[in-house]
């Protein structure tokens, strides 16, 4: 049970996250998906390199080629493009209507389990499985109609959201095998590594994108941005990695997919957003759904 309450604990840590970025982009301060990402990079590198270096941790060298490539594959798919691609769709949706195109991520992860790693999921994850899915269309259903928080397009926001989903599910099921290749907190650092170089190489062109780069430099944003990131890429990241790590990539997927139940509690406790009876209903048809796939495994 250990790997399925860890993703149920990177979800929590996701969703506060979540609202804590989605606050940045409404304060108007001009802050880019792309600026937004390499600064939480960067601290979560700087992070995850003091954890590895307290706990008295090491790179493993002598894991395969392989692996190593499973690994910097992920955390550019995961880090580098996936990330990017959420804060695109978070600048342009909102996190209400996210919420629905997020519901592509558990069936993605499956999808990509099946055909990657021969996961074959049993008719008792199926169900589990569903009851999630049903509780997030149901408490985002009547978050449709609402405007995003920036204006921007709907439709480039859901395709952006449909990519960041696509590509994080392809990003954890590449590297599943090489998970006990290392330490959680290796593994996190070294995708982040990966992620980060990508983003590096991708802004060398364009002066427009190297100019992000000033995000680095200490300013009152920090105090909203790095409870964020320590949130959201460092510690949920590690359950995140933790969840798929200790139990199969179908699990974990459905588990992480109560980020949306969370989110919009959170967003009632925080933001004062309102809970309908139709997202109450959410909640229990979502939470049902996990109890369901945490009672159950996935078959070889």
């Amino acid at each position: 049970m250990i790997g399925e309450a860890m993703a149920l604990a990177s979800a929590l840590c996701w969703s506060v996250s979540v609202i804590l970025f989605r606050r940045l982009f409404a304060r108007g301060e001009g802050i880019s998906p792309f600026a937004m990402n390499l600064f939480k990079n960067v601290v979560a590198i700087v992070f995850m390199a003091a954890l590895l270096l307290v706990t008295g941790g090491t790179l493993n060298t002598d894991r395969s080629a392989e692996a190593w490539l499973r690994l910097i594959v992920s955390g550019i798919l995961g880090i580098g493009v996936s990330d990017m691609l959420f804060f695109h769709a978070l600048r342009r949706l909102g996190p209400g209507r996210l919420t629905v195109v997020e519901c592509l991520y558990s069936p993605a992860v499956a999808l990509f389990g099946v055909l990657l790693l021969g996961e074959v999921p049993t008719p008792a994850y199926a169900l589990g499985a569903g009851l999630v899915v049903a509780g997030m269309l149901v408490v985002t259903r009547d978050e449709r109609g609402k405007g995003a928080d920036t204006g921007e397009s709907p439709l480039s926001g859901a395709l952006f959201g449909m990519g960041a989903m696509l590509t994080v599910a392809l990003a954890i099921v590449v590297a599943k095998p090489a998970f006990d290749t290392g330490s959680l907190v290796e593994v996190a650092l070294i995708r982040i590594l990966s992620g980060t170089g990508a983003l590096l190489l991708w802004m060398l062109p364009s002066a427009e994108r190297r100019a992000a780069v000033t995000i680095l430099r200490p300013s009152p944003l920090w105090g909203a941005m790095l409870p964020a990131t320590l949130l959201g890429t460092c510690i949920s990241m590690l359950f995140w990695v933790g969840g798929f790590k200790y139990t199969d990539a179908a699990t974990a997927a459905v588990l992480n997919q109560t980020t949306t139940v969370f989110t919009l509690l959170l967003a009632r406790m925080m933001l004062g957003e309102p809970l309908t009876p139709r997202r109450v209903a959410g909640v229990v048809l979502g939470f049902s759904g996990a109890v369901c796939v945490m009672l159950v495994r996935v078959g070889p």
